[in-house]
């Protein structure tokens, strides 16, 4: 069709719109490897339901940006993974193609700066989505920042359109480059190595040597302070009060109990003598009577 030129297989009314679709179908070629044909989907339906809200908004240099990307990537798709939903693939770059013009139409000569520096948006977006799925963090932030900071001067050239429209992609940059910040935060206190030394290299093998070891003749003072009354292997114990006697001699100061044993020593000071069978009560119940104490067997 005379005065109208072709890029792909999608015809564009407007040199701007085919300026802009050649940019981006060269950034997404760029070291772009084959990913997953539903993620890919997914990012690509995304753009298009972006567009229709742009759309629904009047916002038609946002809206044409957001099918270019739309496009862009469903034509990537069908590349990389020829057998997935063809038919789908097939009506979405049909229906695409018709969105494109009909925007087209109400998009005036002064708005074609606004849609390519919405294009700067989207490539500075998906790129740094793509370094962050890629685990380059700190790449990612600044790239994802760049996206943030076209983002607001769009939105200052036109808040009260702008701003709602985008609040969605706003909100998603944000917890984006924050979640980075906390990745990036928690990998330098991880790499951090803290040394505590003694002195003593506990890492490496440490052969013993005799010498190191204690001597069998070396002088040990035994000591039985924790329990007095078990007598140490060569000390001397010194004869300590017995419970039991103190408890025979109480009951022999009661009035009116005597000896009852002919022949028996009287019980010292300190218990019974050598030789004395000592006597004490089992239980309270105990008596002494007749010389024996009572419940005592013959």
């Amino acid at each position: 069709m005379a005065g109208q030129r072709t890029v792909g297989d999608t015809e564009w009314t407007s040199p701007w719109v085919q300026c802009a679709l050649v940019c981006l179908c060269l950034v997404g070629m760029l070291g772009e490897a084959a990913e997953d044909p539903g993620a890919q989907w997914v990012s690509a339906y995304g753009w298009i339901q972006t567009g229709d809200k742009l759309a629904a908004s009047k916002l038609w240099p946002l809206a044409i940006g957001s099918y270019i990307e739309a496009d862009r990537q469903i034509k990537m798709l069908a590349n990389e993974h020829p057998t997935y939903e063809p038919d789908v693939i097939d009506y979405r770059l049909e229906k695409l193609k018709e969105d494109i013009a009909a925007a087209q139409k109400e998009l005036t000569s002064g708005e074609h700066d606004l849609m390519m520096k919405y294009l700067d948006f989207i490539e500075s977006f998906e790129l740094g989505k793509k370094q962050r799925f890629e685990n380059q963090f700190e790449d990612s932030i600044t790239t994802l920042s760049e996206a943030r900071s076209i983002l607001d001067d769009l939105i200052e050239e036109k808040p009260d359109e702008i701003e709602s429209a985008v609040k969605t992609q706003h909100e998603l940059l944000d917890d984006s480059i924050d979640w980075l910040y906390s990745q990036v935060s928690f990998k330098r206190q991880s790499s951090r190595v803290v040394s505590v030394s003694d002195g003593y290299d506990w890492g490496s093998t440490q052969f013993v040597k005799e010498s190191d070891l204690p001597s069998s003749g070396d002088p040990v003072q035994p000591n039985g302070g924790l329990f007095p009354n078990v007598p140490l292997a060569g000390v001397p114990v010194a004869v300590l009060p017995n419970a039991a006697d103190s408890f025979e001699q109480a009951d022999n100061e009661k009035p009116g109990m005597k000896e009852t044993q002919s022949g028996e020593s009287e019980l010292n000071e300190r218990g019974g003598g050598s030789g004395t069978a000592m006597r004490f009560r089992m239980n309270s119940k105990s008596k002494v009577a007749g010389g024996k104490i009572s419940g005592e067997t013959e």
